[in-house]
């Protein structure tokens, strides 16, 4: 079975990713599939061809990269046009049962690549807090972020399960227990 975990930015999916490999559950990652990608020469190119102020020396410059794409709705429509096919197929030919975390399942369209689709929630203002202490930006930018991505309730048309993360860890963790329970049995 391949279940998909997502939800807007810092809503916490990494951490319900954690715990799901802390229960010994098979994850995978979408932004670390498209970080490798970003080593490998062919995607490097298509990259270059449409953004080439951001390819230096072989290497892509992902501050400039996103300064661009979050700056701009085309340019960001552009990059996803070459990014999530690479990363679709990667994940299609993964086999087994696995907890992907895709950030923008709904807006790449890959929620019909998986069996279960894990929505993953948090306030707003509590994202945009995580966000900017993060990364390191500024109130504004991580808004452009947030308005680039769809919405909670785009993402939640598309929800087999909802896991809020506006509690604790204690509340997290045993959110997440009952998710594995009722897909896993365990």
């Amino acid at each position: 079975m391949k279940i998909a975990v997502t939800g807007g930015i810092a809503s916490g999916k990494s951490e319900v990713m954690q715990l799901l490999r802390d229960m010994g559950k098979t994850t995978v990652d979408a932004d670390k599939i498209n970080a490798k990608l970003l080593d490998s020469k062919p995607y490097i190119d298509k990259i270059r061809t449409l953004f080439p102020q951001t390819v230096t020396a072989g290497k892509v410059n992902k501050k400039a990269l996103s300064e661009i794409v979050f700056n701009n709705p085309d340019k960001l429509a552009e990059l996803n046009a070459v990014a999530h096919p690479a990363i679709i197929n990667i994940l299609n030919n993964i086999k087994g049962d696995i907890f992907a975390e895709v950030p923008l399942l709904v807006e790449s369209g890959m929620q019909h690549c998986f069996d279960k689709v894990v929505v993953v929630t948090a306030p707003l203002e509590t994202r945009l807090d995580r966000v900017k202490a993060r990364d390191g930006i500024e109130k504004e930018f991580a808004m452009k972020i947030v308005s680039s991505q769809a919405t909670d309730e785009q993402r939640l048309k598309h929800a087999d399960y909802v896991i809020d993360n506006s509690g604790g860890e204690d509340a997290l963790k045993k959110q997440v227990e009952k998710l594995v329970s009722d897909l896993c049995g365990k």
